[in-house]
């Protein structure tokens, strides 16, 4: 095997790129030594390196058969002697020199390449950061310096298909091993690094990787090796000297050069122009939005800091983690930003923090606990990422979180076979003691959680339906869930029925679009939405009623039965209000027939449902009593709706009506069997009977009648033997005029009882009477005109301030 005084210059290019040092034309040195060595020896003096041991080293390289090695050498000890000293485990930078140049020295190429590569993943290391800090119990079940770095990238691959990880190397130092692994994209390599340093029964974790899944994925493989719970550390300090910092500053070690915080919703940056090291707290806007600032649990996003060390002055950042930045509840982290920092700057910054605020860096730090109401908010909002881990600091927190687990409302936290789940109680005796086969705690019988960093799973419908009955069971109310579809938009509508009122509870989970919000509000005029989006506008805005479903679950767990039936209460009393919100666009659009047709266009069946919908609407206003059973019962053979007339207290009779939207020129009004089974079973219905039987069929539609309609209907009753009957065709705008005359008249119909009479009595004959033997008929408009202005000439003899001549 050759010697490396013998390997060619291109072998060492290559070499030196391996490790990340960037090689210089060859063209730009002499072919001397001397300019070699006047350009590389300067710089190690000025870092601690003796100018007679630089001198024996350069002698010693200058034999090898590249003139350039002493000056790549020297270059990769500059990137980071400190790094090199603890890596060396030396106690100078000249005693790191003088041991990295045996290294160099006595070692193969081969061999030179594997050691040397651990100093470029170090330095990688201090480019990315130390990252997320964890502390875990050492059981003594597994060695710290025996891990294999396989089962790590292994687990890493199978939880994460879409990249391929690869091991790198692993490290090890007195007390500590890195774990050093690379994600694979394309033909770029992306650096990952695990550290752990044991310190007596207790194993310090660093996770430097990209992304909460990987963090994620990494303790759960540290958890199988070590067979204990990884935890972040946690302390309980007050945060008095860094608010105190916050007004004036400075500090021994530190002044304050940058703010990042929320004000009023809005991002606001402080820092000084052109970005120069100088003190912000005499600047009008920090003062201004000093408040905010005091309070370093809520509104801070990120701080940067001149540390005023002896050695060198540094701009560090500091990101401030809490529950409006990092979904953390019940603490905060202030989280060190400690990329392209060697580790005696790292540990120098971080015992002057600690010096001058007394509290630690990477830790969290117990805060007062947010409201439980907005616990509530937080884990239920589907805005949120799902993915996000939800880290549960506080008490109040767990227990909030472990309930709606305990009820269903949400799945129980998706855990591999083997990997073991905790019991979070701190009174348990059974605390962060491995369970793998259970769910609940076989002690305090809570639930088992794979530790206090929580990745919610998805909300969804059933589960939201499910808890929500079942405390409507728990205050003995009556409820059922219905499958419904609103244009292709799967819902589950809870249907409850208290002293003979009824409403609707619809938990919505998925953003809905115009269209579907429209239907929704014409459907179910007394439902209550419950949305998990910050989207109750776009209820309000179609006279909804809408309440976030973090609120109603809220309510239920803390609230009492009669605040419920309050606001059941409430929903029925609006009832008619909505109906009055909702009739000028029914009037609108039923005026115009154009825009079912634009509707249509835009999506299918839209058009035939709103006219359907308003057709309802329109019937409802008049008369009251009118339900539509297609908003209920969609997809059943039942007719659109049933109509009474309530307003004379007196059973005056039913019809069932059918709106018949045509997209041609004809209309299709259904065929035989389906029309007699509406006859049939609407005689046989209790309410129907109960409001004077049922005695018509209208079809309500936007275009004209069939030629053979009442010579069809006609043979129709005769051949089903259905006596005492009338099936009526009426053209939207001839509903829109008998609306027209009530609107017109609506005060005297409603308080003058002969003008009810004669309003009621006008609209029955139209619809039920079966006078000259017609039982089937085509309402004509002029028949609908004149029956009209009779009502106004006798409205006009019995109006109450009528003056007599």
């Amino acid at each position: 095997m050759r010697t490396k005084r013998q390997i060619n210059p291109s072998t060492w290019t290559s070499f030196w790129k391996h490790l990340g040092i960037i090689t210089e034309k060859r063209n730009r040195f002499k072919k001397d030594m001397s300019s070699v060595r006047r350009r590389a020896l300067p710089q190690l003096v000025r870092i601690g390196v003796n100018p007679v041991t630089a001198d024996n080293v350069f002698a010693k390289l200058a034999k090898y058969k590249d003139p350039l090695v002493f000056y790549y050498f020297s270059k990769l000890f500059r990137r980071d002697p400190e790094t090199i000293q603890e890596w060396t485990e030396t106690n100078s930078i000249e005693s790191a020199f003088k041991k990295l140049f045996n290294i160099f020295q006595y070692n193969s190429l081969d061999k030179l390449r594997i050691r040397f590569r651990e100093l470029y993943y170090l330095n990688e290391l201090n480019k990315k950061g130390e990252g997320w800090s964890f502390q875990a119990k050492y059981t003594g079940s597994g060695s710290v310096f025996n891990i294999k770095l396989s089962s790590f990238t292994r687990l890493f691959n199978i939880a994460d298909n879409r990249y391929q990880y690869k091991p790198a190397c692993k490290i090890r130092t007195k007390s500590k091993v890195i774990l050093c692994f690379d994600r694979i994209l394309g033909e770029r390599k992306i650096h990952k690094f695990i550290i752990i340093d044991k310190q007596g029964n207790l194993l310090n974790i660093k996770i430097s990787v990209d992304s909460q899944k990987e963090v994620r994925i990494a303790k759960a493989a540290l958890r199988k090796e070590f067979d204990t719970l990884i935890d972040s550390p946690q302390v309980d300090k007050k945060l008095n000297k860094l608010s105190k910092f916050l007004k004036v500053g400075e500090s021994k070690h530190f002044v304050l050069t940058r703010l990042s915080l929320f004000h009023d919703d809005y991002l606001v940056n402080i820092s000084p122009k052109y970005n120069l090291p100088s003190n912000i707290t005499e600047y009008s806007i920090y003062k201004n939005n000093f408040e905010s600032i005091c309070t370093p649990q809520k509104s801070l996003v990120s701080m940067r800091f001149l540390s005023l060390s002896k050695n060198k002055r540094t701009q560090i950042n500091i990101d401030v983690r809490n529950y409006q930045t990092s979904t953390i509840i019940g603490a905060l982290i202030l989280s060190f930003n400690d990329k392209k920092l060697n580790n005696n700057e790292k540990k120098q910054i971080r015992e002057d923090f600690e010096k001058d605020f007394a509290i630690p860096l990477d830790t969290f730090i117990s805060v007062k606990d947010i409201g439980a109401e907005e616990i509530y908010n937080l884990i239920l909002n589907s805005n949120l990422r799902r993915s996000i881990g939800y880290s549960l600091r506080s008490n109040t927190a767990l227990k909030i979180y472990s309930g709606l687990v305990q009820q269903g409302l949400f799945d129980l936290p998706e855990v591999s076979k083997d990997e073991p789940r905790y019991c979070i109680n701190r009174n348990c005796n059974n605390k962060y003691t491995p369970v793998s086969k259970y769910s609940y705690c076989d002690v305090c019988g809570e639930v088992l959680l794979p530790g206090k960093e929580i990745v919610l799973s998805k909300l969804n419908d059933k589960n939201n339906c499910n808890y929500i009955v079942n405390v409507l069971k728990k205050w003995d109310i009556q409820c059922c869930v219905l499958k419904r579809k609103i244009l292709n938009k799967s819902l589950r509508v809870i249907q409850i029925r208290y002293n003979k009122d009824e409403i609707e509870i619809i938990p919505i989970i998925n953003q809905l679009n115009e269209n579907q919000v429209l239907l929704l509000g014409l459907r179910y005029l007394n439902a209550l939405i419950l949305s998990s989006k910050d989207n109750l506008d776009s209820f309000s805005h179609n006279n909804i009623t809408a309440n976030s479903l973090s609120h109603f679950i809220y309510k239920c767990d803390f609230g009492t039965k009669a605040e419920f039936i309050n606001k059941h209460t409430s929903i029925v009393s609006n009832q008619l209000n909505s109906t009055r919100n909702e009739i000028h666009n029914s009037y609108q659009r039923m005026s115009d027939n154009r825009t079912y047709s634009a509707k249509e266009r835009q999506v299918k069946n839209l058009g035939a449902e709103l006219f359907e919908a308003d057709c309802s609407i329109l019937l409802k206003y008049m008369f009251g009593n009118s339900i539509w059973l297609g908003a209920k019962t969609r997809g059943k053979a039942v007719p659109d709706g049933i109509t009474a007339f309530p307003i004379l207290g007196k059973k005056q009779g039913c019809f069932i009506w059918d709106a018949k939207y045509g997209k041609g020129q004809k209309v299709q009004l259904g065929g035989d069997d389906k029309n007699k089974r509406y006859i049939i079973e609407g005689r046989v219905n209790k309410s129907i009977k109960e409001n004077g039987f049922l005695k018509a069929l209208i079809f309500i539609s936007n275009k004209k009648n069939p030629q053979n309609f009442e010579n069809k209907y006609q043979k129709f009753l005769r051949k089903n033997k259905i006596g005492k009957f009338k099936i009526v065709f009426l053209k939207s705008k001839q509903l829109v005029d008998i609306f027209d005359h009530f609107r017109s008249n609506e005060a005297d119909i409603l308080n003058n009882q002969h003008i009810q009479e004669i309003f009621v009595n006008s609209i029955k004959n139209l619809f039920f009477s079966t006078k000259n033997n017609r039982p089937a008929e085509v309402v004509s408009d002029s028949k609908l005109k004149k029956i009209l202005n009779l009502n106004c000439d006798s409205y006009n003899l019995h109006r109450i301030n009528r003056v007599s001549v």
